[in-house]
């Protein structure tokens, strides 16, 4: 069965209804490009197997992270669409101006009673090109599939003119850029002047997005809806601890990824689904760090797992590992890896710790560029500062190797394809 049978029939757990009247460009395992002659929008599908966190109390997370990957995405085109424009004569990128967003909206919406999220945001805005993308992204048992309408104009400027003409009309001796200033880019973009400016790729987009939840159009329904635990620390069976992890990291159940049997993955998903941030928690099985030079063991065994990541389908792999203190008998380490992946270019910060009776863990955090590193730093660190074994250092004491040298482990199987 073809991705777009199994969104037809709900088999993945949401059902949507795209006709014969959509032409299909592409279609894959997991994602599909639609051609929608009738809204002239196109619909880019895709479902992965990771974990949206949509709860109200992470909800201010999730703005942030929304945000700094939405100004990211337009930068990157905004680069792209400069090569041979003369630098001297072209208007500075919007997102110069911090006061500035490409987000239009998000919105925290339900299908039935399962939740979704609803963001539009501009990927270019400037003479001559102006893309605005719609996307709905809706949490499922098993991940999230995202529906996204684009539009793309080539006549710039004409909504904000005509807006901006009718506001002074209103205000009579009014001068023009203290009413521009009034209006904001929300009273350009504001839907309720839709009807005016049905051309307009904003309103293609919302009117595109409207659709899809409209029992005639789409009949988007959710069929199998993600439940997230209650609890705030949670077990991870793999690397047998539990943690309590940062804001809207969701575990991934055992056996989704291809990863090691000790390594245990929460997924923190934003715009780009294929690409979200990611922590792990990897016990290090068939490894015992002993002796008196446990901070030099450490450091050498996150140097070899840098090096090893070559192997795992990474390029431009750079490293570097730092010790830190030691606290309550336990040795510590940090790595910093930068690399790149098939979906660009990502990077890591992992936290390392032996534990009292030589046991290792790793706990990394890692995201695209457009993730501070202190913010990954803070991540890992929070999330090994929780970890609670479930097996104590006490219970396994017996079985230590007596040995004082590391043993090499079994690769990783990143989830970085």
């Amino acid at each position: 069965m073809g991705f777009l049978d199994q969104i037809a029939t709900g088999e993945l757990g949401a059902r949507v209804h795209f006709s014969d009247r959509h032409e299909q460009l592409e279609e894959a395992a997991n994602a599909a490009l639609l051609r929608d002659p009738e809204r002239r929008v196109a619909w880019e599908i895709a479902f992965v197997p990771y974990r949206l966190d949509l709860r109200e109390a992470t909800f201010d997370a999730l703005r942030d992270d929304l945000e700094r990957e939405a100004r990211a995405a337009f930068e990157g085109t905004w680069t792209a669409l400069g090569e041979g424009i003369d630098a001297a004569t072209r208007p500075p990128m919007r997102t110069a101006d911090p006061a500035w967003s490409p987000i239009v909206a998000i919105e925290r919406t339900t299908l039935g009673d399962a939740p979704a999220l609803r963001v539009i945001h501009r990927m270019s805005y400037q003479p001559e090109h102006e893309m605005v993308i719609g996307r709905l992204l809706l949490p499922l048992a098993n991940g999230v599939l995202s529906l996204g309408a684009s539009s793309l104009t080539r006549t710039t400027g004409y909504r904000e003119t005509m807006r901006l003409q009718a506001a002074l009309s209103s205000r009579p001796g009014a001068r023009a850029p203290d009413v521009a200033r009034e209006l904001g880019q929300a009273g350009y973009d504001d839907a309720t002047y839709d009807l005016l400016f049905p051309d307009h790729p904003l309103s293609l987009v919302r009117a595109a997005l409207a659709w899809l939840q409209d029992e005639d159009g789409g009949a988007l329904a959710i069929t199998d809806p993600l439940v997230l635990p209650t609890e705030q620390e949670i077990e991870l069976a793999a690397p047998r601890c539990a943690v309590t992890p940062p804001p809207r990291y969701v575990a991934l159940p055992d056996g989704t990824l291809p990863i090691a049997p000790t390594l245990a993955v929460l997924t923190r998903v934003g715009l780009a689904v294929t690409t979200p941030r990611l922590l792990d928690v990897w016990r290090i099985e068939d490894t015992v760090i002993l002796g008196k030079d446990r901070e030099g063991q450490l450091a050498k065994l996150a140097r070899e797992n840098a090096a090893d990541w070559a192997g795992e389908g990474v390029t431009g792999i750079e490293a570097k590992v730092t010790r830190v203190p030691s606290t309550d008998g336990r040795t510590h380490a940090r790595s910093e890896i930068a690399f790149v992946t098939d979906n660009g270019p990502t990077h890591a910060v992992a936290r390392w710790m032996v534990d009292t009776d030589g046991t290792v863990f790793r706990v990394s955090a890692s995201g695209g560029p457009w993730v501070p590193k202190d913010l990954l730093l803070a991540d890992a660190e929070q999330a090994l500062q929780s970890l609670r074994r479930l097996d104590p250092p006490a219970a396994e004491a017996k079985a230590v190797a007596t040995g004082e040298v590391a043993v090499k482990p079994k690769r990783a199987w990143w989830p970085f394809g």
